[in-house]
């Protein structure tokens, strides 16, 4: 089979961003392609943790940090402001944010990581940091067509601007898996208890403000409390009945999460 790449096009030639982290698709690639670039037994299993342990690791930062990701929700048009001194705001905030994500950073990047897992070959990591290199080289190429300016001054911004582009994905990926994570355990209480469609829309009302509470780590027991009354007014008698042994069921549920993902932190982390 051919080489394996992460640059690719969309129809009108712009190129299609390989993700939050360039490395990690890259050594997916090659896991696909195979060939001269397989990955054995040994490397995949390399694969499967150390995303994995970056997950983990950069998910308790986003518990420990949610209140300060929240103020980041208008980046995106102070980003692009023709004003060069709302611009400049915008990028000292999302730099205070990533000083909050050091310790992440740290690591290296994706193929850093898993560089030091032993049994990973240096040919595989050599193969990886090339199809990484590649896309990055792309990317630096096609903005710089774009951009005007002097190209050594450019090329330092550019590349500033990439790392906070793929910073700023990491985040969305994250926050997008508690979202979805919490619509799917939403569906479960709604089927749970047999809420009808009127009263999944009231509840889903009340669990919103609750659910972006916890993540920000600032829900009360007033708060819960008040969210379990308005549920429990909506519901019917066997309704109430089913919602009682729904709650007693999930305390249990989430000390065995809490467990599980504690022992699973230490199993992966290299």
């Amino acid at each position: 089979m051919g080489r394996p790449t992460i640059v690719h096009r969309n129809f009108d030639g712009e190129l299609e961003r390989a993700g939050a982290e360039p490395g990690r698709t890259a050594l997916e690639a090659m896991r696909d392609a195979g060939g001269n670039y397989a990955l054995d037994a040994t490397e995949l299993a390399a694969l499967d943790a150390t995303i994995t342990a970056r997950a983990v690791a950069f998910d308790a930062l986003i518990r420990d940090n949610y209140d300060a990701i929240i103020t980041l929700s208008t980046l995106g048009p102070r980003a692009t402001s023709p004003n060069a001194l709302v611009r400049v705001g915008a990028l000292a905030d999302l730099t205070l944010a990533m000083n909050r994500f050091d310790s992440y950073f740290k690591r290296g990047n994706f193929i850093d990581e898993i560089a030091r897992v032993e049994g990973v070959r240096a040919e595989r990591v050599a193969q990886a940091r090339e199809i990484e290199k590649r896309y990055i080289d792309t990317l630096l190429r096609d903005a710089l067509k774009t951009e005007p300016g002097n190209a050594r001054g450019k090329e330092i911004g550019i590349r500033i601007r990439l790392r906070l582009e793929h910073f700023g994905a990491l985040l969305k990926e994250a926050i997008e898996a508690k979202v979805q994570f919490g619509s799917a355990e939403f569906d479960r209480f709604a089927t749970e208890i047999d809420l009808d469609a009127v009263q999944r829309e009231k509840a889903l009302a009340v669990l919103g403000p609750l659910f972006i509470a916890e993540l920000a780590k600032n829900a009360t027991p007033q708060m819960r409390l008040k969210v379990f009354s308005e549920i429990y007014a909506i519901c019917t008698p066997d309704q109430r009945r089913a919602l009682l042994s729904y709650i007693a069921a999930n305390k249990a549920l989430k000390k065995s999460a809490q467990d599980g993902t504690a022992a699973e932190t230490k199993a992966v982390s290299p």
